[in-house]
């Protein structure tokens, strides 16, 4: 069992999120920069951002210009500063991870590779059937051959209802993040509605299972009307997302990182929504 699992099993059982256990279960597996750059773009986005994010910096021991370096750095550090964000700003790990998910989209967007990302799916469920398809494709580029990326996938039951299953190295502790993330895709970037209900029982071989529930851009502007609360624009075709503040080396860093990366892609000569068409 993946020592990040058995953390996760022991942090449900006595509810600890221990610094000194995370980093000792976390020695395996390797984070990427980017995921330090979308945290620090997370904390900056709150109030009094720059201040909280520097004793962030302190409470990990980490020095930024090192921290953010577009390569791999180990799972301790990465889970050490999200236990760290989450005190800092006032929420429990599980919900920092949230958060987190939900900001990812908006990051992308602000360094250029949410296009990448919406290559591959005219819509949430088109995407999830492509997901592991753009994490192969990912794994090509240099930068990306040591990643531990998830698996997902995607079907409906004999009951009708559309499942999404997802397997990592870490177990189910980032299931959090693919949550906001999901929410926040469909949303910004589909202009979908999705609500996620998490399954007592996982498929086997993964490590979360959900129920979605996908409504289309017309319904939930419906559903809000009735609501009286503002709608979703029928008509929107893209988001606006904030800007959060980043620093000079942190825009020419991310330019860098996704100019190799869009250089390194072979891209599909078919997505696989249009295959099975």
């Amino acid at each position: 069992r993946h020592p990040c699992v058995r953390y996760l099993r022991e942090g449900l059982e006595d509810g600890a999120w221990g610094q000194s256990r995370v980093w000792q279960r976390a020695r395996e597996v390797a984070m990427h920069g980017f995921i330090h750059m979308t945290l620090r773009s997370l904390v900056l986005s709150k109030p009094q951002g720059e201040a909280k994010w520097a004793q962030l910096l302190v409470k990990i021991g980490a020095i930024e210009i090192t921290f953010l370096e577009l390569r791999m750095h180990p799972d301790e550090l990465t889970v050490a500063s999200v236990v760290a964000a989450a005190e800092l700003l006032g929420t429990d790990v599980p919900g920092a991870l949230l958060a987190f998910g939900h900001h990812f989209v908006v990051f992308m967007a602000e360094t250029n590779y949410l296009s990448i990302v919406l290559s591959f799916g005219k819509d949430l469920l088109d995407f999830l059937h492509n997901v592991d398809e753009m994490h192969k494709h990912l794994q090509k580029s240099p930068q990306h051959t040591d990643c531990h990326f998830p698996h997902f996938q995607a079907r409906t039951d004999a009951d009708g209802r559309l499942l999404v299953s997802y397997a990592s190295l870490r177990g189910a502790l980032l299931a959090p993040v693919v949550e906001g993330i999901l929410i926040s895709l469909a949303a910004n970037a589909y202009m979908q509605r999705v609500r996620l209900e998490r399954q007592a029982i996982t498929q086997d071989g993964y490590s979360a299972t959900w129920e979605l529930h996908i409504t289309s851009a017309e319904e939930a502007a419906a559903q809000e009307a009735e609501k009286k609360q503002p709608a979703m624009p029928s008509g929107a075709t893209s988001p606006i997302f904030p800007k959060s503040r980043r620093s000079d080396m942190e825009i020419r860093a991310a330019s860098k990182w996704h100019e190799a990366l869009a250089a390194s892609l072979v891209w599909p000569a078919q997505p696989q929504s249009a295959r099975a068409a």
